[in-house]
């Protein structure tokens, strides 16, 4: 419902001691902006740039929705082993 009010939050789903995220992710992902499976500790320098560019990205969708900059492509990026 929060993205139907305010399309720019993002959502993001943490999976603990895992190597990867799971196919079902795929199938039934409803509103996440991201995922990431976080098998150690060694591995958060990875998620703090996610949060990073995911914070860059809502402020480009917001501007997007102000209609102070447009859009001449989308994409969404996996990072595959």
């Amino acid at each position: 419902m929060h993205k139907s009010i305010y399309p720019y939050l993002r959502y993001g789903l943490l999976i603990g001691e895992k190597k990867d995220v799971p196919t079902r992710f795929f199938t039934h992902n409803v509103g996440f902006d991201f995922a990431f499976a976080m098998r150690n500790f060694e591995t958060i320098e990875l998620l703090h740039l996610i949060i990073k560019e995911q914070i860059e990205n809502a402020k480009e969708l917001l501007k997007i929705l102000k209609r102070e900059k447009k859009v001449n492509y989308f994409n969404i990026v996996f990072n595959t082993n």
